[in-house]
């Protein structure tokens, strides 16, 4: 796992997946609901992101799923649900979900045989879980140097 500080959607030019963190919960339209973090940048520059989710999550659960989707300037991409919370009504995020979704990511990325997987922090921003003492130990356990997690303050390392 590497560690990087910036912009996860700007600062990558072509990854072979984008991971957005999500939660279970979609509204009676039936999109995966995507409010806050990254999820909510992530609805904003891949239209439909959230209504392809949504139906992902409604049939198979709140579990890893990947499309594939054009951004706003049509450039197809790779996006990967993340879940960490069970809904976005969560004051925290689960770190067992978290366990769960990450392996499900690296089972996904050898699959796939991506090389370059861009994720955020799991679980720290809204989901008010400590990087340094609860996450980051677990998503060491799992990722490998193939797997860069962006964070927008300065605790990484630039890549």
């Amino acid at each position: 796992m590497r560690t990087y500080e910036g912009d996860m959607f700007a600062d990558f030019i072509n990854p072979d997946a984008l991971c957005i963190t999500t939660n279970g919960d979609t509204n009676t339209m039936g999109s995966l609901i995507m409010g806050a973090g990254n999820a909510k940048e992530a609805r904003s520059r891949f239209p439909g992101l959230d209504v392809q989710f949504g139906k992902l999550v409604r049939d198979s659960g709140n579990r890893v799923h990947v499309v594939s989707i054009a951004d706003l300037g049509g450039t197809k991409r790779t996006v990967v649900s993340l879940p960490t919370k069970h809904s976005y009504k969560d004051a925290t995020s689960d770190l067992m979900l978290i366990t769960t979704s990450l392996i499900q990511l690296l089972e996904l990325a050898n699959k796939n045989k991506w090389q370059e997987i861009i994720l955020p922090q799991p679980g720290t921003s809204n989901g008010k879980l400590n990087w340094e003492t609860q996450v980051r130990p677990i998503c060491e356990s799992f990722l490998d140097d193939r797997f860069i997690v962006v964070s927008r303050d300065d605790s990484t390392d630039k890549r």
